[in-house]
C-alpha cells in the first residue's frame, strides 16, 4: 500500500458575524449572540486543505482533508454590568471523499460551545460564583483538538481517584512534599483540593509555572516505615478519606471553581486519618495491591502459505515482599480480576538462552485470549493498554476491599514482613 499527499494550502479565512435574522422579512441585524450571561461576539475560522490518496494493488482512493481552526471571542456578563472577555480555540477535521464529495464531519466546535460550554458557564454564575474563579482550563479541554476528542463530563469519583493515583512525593532529610495534579490541571478544582487538604492537614497551593499543586506535610507526620512507603501510605489515607467523605452533589457544584489561593477551607470529615490510621493488616494489604502491575499486548505469528495468526496476552504480577496472603483473599482477588494469580518462588537460570524466565518471588498469572487467524500480515508485539489495565485492576481491588474491609482479618496475612519498606 502506498500513501501520498499534496498540500493544497490555506483556504480563505473568514470571520463569522453574529446577529439576528428576522424570519418574516429576511432582515439581518448584526449583534453579539447572547445566551443568558454569555455573549459570542464573533468567530474566526481558518482552513488548510490537504489532498491525499492511496494505492493498494489496483485499488485507488482519493480524498481531501480540511483542517479547521476556530477562535471564539466570548464575553461573560455580570449582574453589576461588569464583564469578562476571553478567547477559546479549537480544531476539527472534515474528510471529503472524491469524486462524489461525500463528507465525513468531525465533531463541531460550535455545537460543543453552544450545547456544553455555554450552559456550564451560565450554571457557574447561577450559583453566585465569581467569574474569575471559573476553571477555564477545564472548559478549554471540552473543545475538540486535532490530537484528542472532546471529553465532556462533570467531575466524577473516578477523576478524584485518578488525582490520587498520580500523586508524587518528594522526600528530604526533614520534610515530605506532596505534589498533586501533574498533567491534570483541568480537574484540579476547589472541592477535591479542599478534601485532600482536610484529610492530610496540608495547604495545597498552585505553582503557576509548573501547573501543579504542592504542600509540605505536617512536621509531625509519621507513617509505619517498616510496613509501607510514605507515598503509598499517603495514598492509602487519601483513598480511605475519599471513600468515606466524597460528596457527589457538592463535587458537581464546585468542580468548575478554581481552588482559592487566599483562604484555606477545610471539610468536616468522618474521622481524623492522621491520628486514627487504618489497621496494620489493611496497610499491609494496601501495600500489596498497590504494587500490582498488569500488561496487555497483541502479538502475532507469520505462517508461510497459510493465514497468519494473532492473539492477545494479559499478565498480572504482584511482587512478593516478605508476606503471603491467605487463599481466601487470593481467591477473591482472582474472582475480581477474572484471572488466576498464583504464588511463584524465585527462579534463576544459569543459561543465557533461558534467562527470560528469571523472576523474583511473585504472584503471577498469564492469559492468552482472542486467538484468531488473519489474512495478510499479523501484528508484531504491541502494547494495547497495559497502563490502563493496571490502573483499572487496582481500582477494582481497592473498591471491593475498602467496602469489605472486614475480610482483611488476622488470617489474611500468613507471614510478617521482616523487611523495611522505603
Amino acid at each position: 500500500m502506498r500513501n501520498c499527499y499534496e498540500k493544497l494550502g490555506p483556504i480563505d479565512d473568514i470571520t463569522c458575524e453574529t446577529g439576528i435574522l428576522n424570519i418574516d422579512n429576511g432582515e439581518k441585524e448584526k449583534s453579539p449572540l447572547k445566551l443568558n450571561n454569555v455573549c459570542i461576539e464573533d468567530i474566526e475560522i481558518a482552513c488548510q486543505a490537504t489532498k491525499k490518496y492511496y494505492r493498494y494493488g489496483l485499488s485507488y482512493n482519493e480524498y481531501v482533508e480540511l483542517e479547521f481552526q476556530y477562535v471564539f471571542h466570548l464575553k461573560i456578563l455580570c449582574q453589576n454590568e461588569d464583564y469578562y472577555s476571553f478567547i477559546m480555540k479549537a480544531d476539527c477535521m472534515k474528510h471529503v471523499d472524491m469524486p462524489f464529495y461525500d463528507m465525513t464531519y468531525d465533531i463541531s466546535p460550535i455545537l460543543v460551545l453552544a450545547k456544553n460550554i455555554v450552559p456550564l458557564i451560565n450554571r457557574h454564575i447561577s450559583f453566585g460564583n465569581p467569574i474569575r474563579s471559573l476553571n477555564f482550563s477545564y472548559l478549554e479541554k471540552l473543545l475538540p483538538q486535532r490530537d484528542r476528542k472532546s471529553n465532556v463530563h462533570s467531575f466524577t469519583f473516578e477523576d478524584a481517584l485518578d488525582i490520587i493515583y498520580n500523586i508524587q512525593i518528594i522526600r528530604g532529610n526533614d520534610y515530605i512534599t506532596i505534589i498533586v495534579g501533574k498533567g491534570m490541571k483541568p480537574y484540579m478544582n476547589s472541592y477535591i483540593v479542599n478534601l485532600i487538604n482536610s484529610i492530610l492537614n496540608v495547604d495545597l497551593k498552585l505553582n503557576n509555572v509548573s501547573n501543579i499543586y504542592k504542600s509540605d506535610l505536617p512536621k509531625l507526620f509519621d507513617y509505619p516505615k517498616g510496613i509501607i512507603s510514605a507515598e503509598k501510605y499517603i495514598k492509602c489515607l487519601l483513598y480511605l478519606g475519599l471513600y468515606d467523605n466524597f460528596d457527589e452533589s457538592k463535587s458537581r457544584k464546585e468542580y468548575l471553581i478554581v481552588p482559592s489561593s487566599q483562604s484555606l477551607e477545610y471539610i468536616a470529615l468522618k474521622r481524623n486519618y492522621l491520628n486514627d490510621p487504618p489497621s496494620k493488616n489493611f496497610i499491609q494489604f494496601f501495600d500489596f495491591i498497590a504494587d500490582l502491575n498488569a500488561t496487555n499486548h497483541i502479538n502475532g505469528q507469520y505462517r508461510a502459505g497459510r493465514d497468519d495468526c494473532e492473539w492477545k496476552e494479559k499478565t498480572f504480577t504482584i511482587p512478593y515482599k516478605g508476606f503471603k496472603i491467605s487463599n481466601k483473599i487470593l481467591s477473591k482477588i482472582n474472582e475480581i480480576l477474572e484471572t488466576n494469580l498464583n504464588y511463584q518462588e524465585e527462579e534463576k537460570n544459569n543459561y543465557s538462552w533461558n534467562s527470560n524466565k528469571n523472576h523474583p518471588a511473585r504472584y503471577y498469572s498469564f492469559e492468552i485470549y482472542e486467538h484468531e487467524y488473519v489474512p495478510g500480515l499479523a501484528c508484531s508485539r504491541e502494547d494495547i493498554g497495559s497502563h490502563e489495565l493496571t490502573k483499572e485492576s487496582f481500582y477494582k481491588l481497592l473498591d471491593y476491599f475498602i467496602k469489605n474491609d472486614s475480610i482483611i482479618d488476622s488470617n489474611s496475612i500468613t507471614e510478617s514482613y521482616g523487611i523495611d519498606t522505603v
